[in-house]
């Protein structure tokens, strides 16, 4: 066995790279598992803001609607109040043929939802556009909030993987490197000589009843050495080497 193999199994390279498999893997696995959650995230975001326009339409803009008709101020005001406290509302304006009669907050994000809805009533049987009004929700805060996750993930995901590597790098040297150096040492201090006279090393096995892999390499390594024992040939020159010579 060469010096190189031995010095690979000591540094304990087949674990280094089962670590950096592992550590590979599950960096991907998070990428990908949080990609997903990110987008299903954002997507929550963005329907609540459209749940919220939708009450709009549904609860605010008939009021509105008749609030202007009346010319009744107080009640525009208080109503359009209410839409603003609505989760990432940003700004609400009624405009009357293009001029801005009414307003609430201010536009100021660069990522919004917005929609615009006409306001109609019906006079003398004929249907009147009396101003349209448009809400305005930003996308800031759920960015935010996405970021904000994002650092979380990363941060629970490199502590988790942390743990879990150390954890199977010890379980793997102690069932796997450690074991297989000893058979390596073994095959490296084995003398046909002095077996033939003291016979095999016993190999040690893992606890259990049970052999497992390394388990069989040991004991195939010892068969194979009781293999070259057994050989006629390589006993007779075992004991012709060991025969003193007589002048």
């Amino acid at each position: 066995m060469s010096d190189a193999a031995s010095k690979n199994v000591a540094k304990g390279r087949i674990a280094k790279r089962l670590i950096l498999a592992m550590v590979l893997s599950s960096s991907l696995i998070t990428a990908v598992t949080t990609a997903f959650q990110l987008f299903f995230d954002y997507r929550r975001g963005v329907s609540n803001i459209e749940q919220s326009f939708s009450l709009v339409e549904w609860s605010y803009l008939d009021g509105l609607t008749n609030s202007m008709w009346s010319f009744d101020d107080a009640q525009i005001n208080f109503l359009m109040a209410g839409m603003a406290k609505m989760p990432d509302m940003e700004f609400i304006t009624i405009k009357i043929d293009g001029t801005t009669k009414w307003s609430v907050g201010q536009r100021v994000s660069e990522n919004i939802l917005s929609s615009e809805y006409p306001m109609r009533v019906n006079y003398r049987g004929e249907q009147w556009t009396i101003g349209h009004l448009t809400v305005v929700a930003s996308l800031t805060s759920i960015f935010e909030r996405l970021e904000q996750d994002v650092v979380v993930i990363l941060i629970s995901n490199g502590v988790k993987t942390f743990f879990v590597v150390g954890f199977v790098f010890i379980v793997f040297h102690r069932m796997v490197t450690r074991r297989l150096g000893h058979l390596l040492s073994r095959i490296k201090r084995f003398d046909l000589e002095a077996a033939a006279t003291s016979g095999l090393p016993n190999i040690p096995t893992a606890v259990g009843k049970n052999p497992d892999e390394i388990d069989e390499i040991g004991i195939a390594l010892r068969d194979m050495q009781g293999d070259l024992l057994d050989n006629p040939s390589l006993r007779a020159a075992t004991g012709a080497s060991t025969q003193p010579c007589h002048g």
